[in-house]
């Protein structure tokens, strides 16, 4: 059925399994990215099945994806292209998750001087230490500059368990730190699940 999407106290909420682009931040990627989010599983999805919290990285463009699977709760990276969801990159067992546990993704896009962009992303359980290291790093050959277009960011949730996985996010938010050889911050930020607020500044 179709996924439902709400605001549970101070977290957003997807309900069901279809996929829904549930939190988007508009006019914000142009030049190098980072991006934050927090998300926890309800349950874990059933046997056989998986859930995927895609970060949209200048939606309809690049997608950086945690994968849980089955009721191992061991997580994935995987890289995937739009529209067709091909993959172009994976990283198996970054994480073992548990159920209605906050875990904090940190994601980081920089533009390369030969066209290509350089991803970055680390997982770590909320209310630990953050690691220095990646667990994902991948360069992405982008046919031709401006590298990863322009666009807006967010994320979306898909399953395919039989059992009811409810996915929670809190606390995303999305800053550009580079333009076009401008520093430029601007922050976005999600709070209280899907309400939004800008920030935008010079440096």
């Amino acid at each position: 059925g179709a996924s439902e999407v709400s605001v549970n106290g101070s977290e957003g909420v997807v309900t069901g399994s279809a996929t829904s682009h549930v939190g988007t931040l508009t006019s914000v990627a142009i030049g190098d990215t980072e991006a934050q989010y927090e998300f926890k599983l309800s349950t874990l999805p059933s046997a056989g099945a998986i859930n995927t919290v895609r970060f949209l990285l200048r939606k309809d463009t690049i997608r950086v994806n945690v994968v849980t699977n089955g009721t191992s709760g061991s997580a994935d990276w995987t890289v995937t292209l739009p529209p067709s969801g091909s993959s172009v990159n994976t990283v198996a067992g970054i994480a073992t998750l548990v159920a209605n546990t906050y875990y904090v993704v940190k994601i980081q896009a920089e533009n390369q001087s030969n066209g290509s962009v350089n991803l970055r992303a680390r997982l770590c359980q909320k209310g630990t230490t953050e690691p220095s290291s990646w667990t994902l790093e991948y360069n992405h050959a982008c046919p031709t500059p401006p590298q990863i277009s322009p666009g807006s960011v967010g994320f979306s949730v898909n399953e395919n368990s039989t059992s009811q996985v409810d996915t929670s996010i809190d606390n995303f938010y999305a800053v550009v730190w580079k333009t076009r050889g401008v520093a430029q911050a601007q922050a976005l930020i999600i709070y209280k699940g899907f309400e939004v607020a800008q920030a935008n500044a010079l440096i």
